[in-house]
């Protein structure tokens, strides 16, 4: 249960615009301070793929008007591996994406993840897993965008798994596969 956004990735490398660049292997100590501005880029190195992000009986939920990304780079695995677990927003975004080999994903002033070219991956949604995004009982707000979205090259639903949305007439959500 997270009080705000959630975002993970495997990338090698996450940018910050003008104002650097933060490394998964920092190569300073000075590196290592936590970070308090917002992602600009993440970039996927080919050289040596840093793997998938694998929620198994897991369960993602963050508070209303928040979002969840989740970013993985495909190996011998899919880039983004459910199985029977749950990823779930009220009146947010879900963000999946996976990649495959070398990737740059731009991150707009929404927050929201723009692949371009890049090479997608693999996405896995098994064993009774959920992706769901609820605007149930939400107040009307135009500034609220809600939305699930899954950048992926293969994406397999399997095993009574479903991405799903609850709605009332005050608000919708746009599923983008």
């Amino acid at each position: 249960d997270l009080n705000g956004s959630f975002f993970a990735t495997t990338a090698d490398e996450v940018k910050f615009g003008q104002q650097g660049s933060f490394f998964a292997t920092p190569q300073q100590q000075e590196d290592l301070a936590l970070l308090t501005v917002n992602p600009s880029a993440l970039w996927f190195d080919q050289v040596e793929p840093n793997g998938s992000i694998i929620l198994d009986q897991a369960s993602l939920k963050v508070a209303g008007k928040e979002n969840i990304s989740l970013i993985g780079q495909e190996s011998d695995r899919p880039g983004i591996e459910l199985n029977n677990s749950a990823v779930n927003v009220q009146a947010g975004n879900i963000s999946l994406g996976a990649v495959r080999n070398q990737a740059e994903i731009t991150i707009n002033n929404n927050s929201e993840l723009e692949f371009g070219d890049s090479p997608r991956g693999d996405i896995s949604i098994a064993d009774n897993s959920q992706v769901r995004a609820d605007t149930i009982n939400q107040p009307e707000d135009d500034s609220i965008i809600n939305k699930i979205s899954l950048e992926s090259n293969n994406l397999e639903i399997t095993g009574n798994s479903k991405i799903s949305t609850v709605t009332d007439a005050n608000r919708g959500t746009d599923i983008n596969i």
